[in-house]
């Protein structure tokens, strides 16, 4: 029995599994990590889609003005929208 498991066929056989195994388990730990580097670079994205969407379409429901919202505000010198401003 010895010698045949240290014969050299078995011995190569051997290593052949294993290098098929490493492999395999490094290729799915390089598919988890490419998929959550995605999942990363995807939620910026999202947040970005997020912030220009108009107020009514917005699924969460809030009222807050998109970062680039600036034109909403009057310019020195304009009178805000809505009631007018008594003097």
């Amino acid at each position: 029995m010895i010698p045949f498991l240290t014969s050299s066929a078995v011995l190569w056989f051997g290593v052949i599994l294993l290098a098929a195994y490493a492999r395999r388990a490094r290729a799915v730990r390089r598919a988890t990590l490419r998929q959550q580097w995605e999942d990363e670079e995807r939620r910026p994205q999202e947040a970005e889609a997020l912030l220009h969407t108009p107020q009514g379409e917005q699924e969460s429901g809030t009222s807050v003005p998109p970062w680039n919202a600036a034109s909403d505000f009057p310019s020195i010198g304009e009178e805000p929208p809505g009631k007018p401003r008594v003097h």
